[in-house]
């Protein structure tokens, strides 16, 4: 009789599990999806400054930024605001890149980035009273329009961009100070406000009879503060110095599932990783205006991408026969599987940006920049395809004056901007003969416009 029993046990396990392996793929695929595409949080900011001014300065902008915008390029010059002053602002984003590989295009297709509708908003204002004029506060808003927050990580053997998709997807809150240390010398710091998804899927379900019995969900948002440092000293006049240091940021997920089956035991699933990260940066900037109509402006900014943590999802897959065995504490395995982190290999690199300001008439001001960002990702030789290139842009705007103070000053101001960063084609050899995909191919530019008004009352 035991020997029967525990033949039909044996049976039993090897009908639940066959069932389960059926089923398998289909759950696999339902938790894998949100990691592809779901909402949770880049910086469009971080690449080029704020606001359309700054777009069209090429984000040299450290030493010398306009209006409520300080309050995101340099929390310094919060203390040079000499009355309130807010920003509105709008972006699309709409990428040109084409990427190339030899093989594997139906089972490992290119991930391309899309276009992007971005909104921007700033408030500073000097603090008066007690404070006497040295001290200035402010707060900015960068919202992507389309979604509010994304976070995006595909397979690594997927060819991908992840430095062009990392930059604009983030929901991005901040709120600074400034103040006027000496005469020549302002001191400022703006807190970046950010947040981690995580959460726990159960599911209670019935590989047999194909039902899912109960299940629950609980998602936590745990915010985390990132700093930046602004400092700024004026020699002369003419000349500003400036530098700024930005915290490296992180946004994490942390997505399990665990599916009770009734017939077998316990699966649990778990996808984990960083979707959006940006690095320490330190810039040091300058800007020099000969004469009332014209201002340069240099920027020069080291970021330490060394630090680059892999940005591709973990996942870790385990079962076991808790309800064939009866009781928890003697189930057994029955799978157990992990991906396995892919290191970025990405390096320390400095961008150079520069751009100028001619004020062309007493209502019209015209702006150009240029600026070069090498690469931090070595070529895509090995498993992983993560494609970049040394970049180019280019940009131009101006400035329009709408309405003036009853003092004299600007009151109303109407911004436009408009870049394009260009990515020279690149070539990547697979190492390996028997490598999925092959060689790879990426160029293509990015192309940016920005319009937007600046308010001072």
């Amino acid at each position: 009789m035991r020997r029967r029993s525990g033949a039909r046990a044996a049976a039993s396990r090897q009908a639940v599990v066959e069932v389960w392996s059926r089923r398998w793929c289909v759950w696999a695929c339902l938790c894998a999806g949100p990691v592809a595409s779901s909402p949770a949080l880049a910086d469009t900011a971080y690449g080029r400054g704020f606001g359309p001014r700054a777009l069209a300065l090429a984000g040299a902008v450290e030493a010398e930024s306009a209006g409520a915008d300080v309050v995101y390029d340099n929390p310094a010059q919060l203390a040079d605001l000499p009355r309130l002053q807010a920003a509105l602002a709008g972006f699309v984003t709409l990428p040109a890149y084409r990427v190339e590989q030899l093989r594997g295009a139906e089972t490992f297709p290119a991930v391309l980035p899309q276009s992007r509708a971005l909104g921007q908003l700033a408030i500073a204002a000097p603090l008066r009273g007690i404070f006497g004029g040295r001290l200035g506060a402010g707060g900015f808003l960068h919202l992507p329009v389309d979604g509010a927050t994304r976070v995006l990580s595909h397979e690594p053997r997927r060819p991908q961009l992840p430095l062009v998709e990392a930059l604009d997807d983030r929901l991005l809150i901040g709120l600074g100070v400034g103040a006027r240390l000496l005469p020549g010398l302002e001191l400022g710091v703006t807190a970046h406000l950010l947040a981690s998804l995580q959460g726990q899927t159960t599911v209670d379900l019935s590989a047999l009879r194909g039902e899912v019995d109960q299940q629950a969900l609980e998602v936590d948002l745990w915010s985390r503060l990132t700093f930046a440092l602004g400092v700024r000293y004026s020699p002369r006049r003419d000349l500003r110095l400036a530098l700024v240091v930005r915290q490296a940021s992180r946004v994490r997920y942390d997505l399990p599932l665990l599916a009770n089956v009734e017939e077998l035991g316990r699966v649990h699933y778990q996808v984990s990783g960083v979707g959006m990260w940006a690095p320490l940066s330190v810039a040091l900037a300058t800007s020099w205006a000969p004469n009332e109509r014209l201002s340069l402006l240099a920027s020069l900014r080291f970021e330490r991408w060394s630090a680059m943590p892999a940005l591709g999802p973990s996942v870790v897959v385990t079962a076991d026969d808790a309800a064939l065995a009866g009781d928890p504490d003697a189930a057994r395995a029955l799978a157990q599987m992990a991906s396995v982190p892919v290191p970025m290999g990405a390096k320390d690199m400095v961008q150079v940006r520069v751009g100028g300001e001619v004020r062309a008439s007493p209502w019209l001001t015209l702006r150009a920049g240029a600026g070069i960002r090498p690469t931090p990702l070595p070529r895509a030789t090995g498993t992983a395809k993560y494609l970049d290139g040394h970049t180019v842009t280019a940009a131009l705007g101006a400035g329009l004056l709408l309405w003036r103070l009853p003092s004299g000053d600007p009151g109303l101001l109407l911004d436009v901007g408009a870049a394009v960063a260009h990515l020279p084609r690149r070539t990547a050899l697979a190492r390996t003969p028997d490598d999925p995909v092959g060689g790879t191919s990426v160029e293509g530019q990015g192309w940016s416009f920005g319009a937007g008004l600046r308010h001072a009352l």
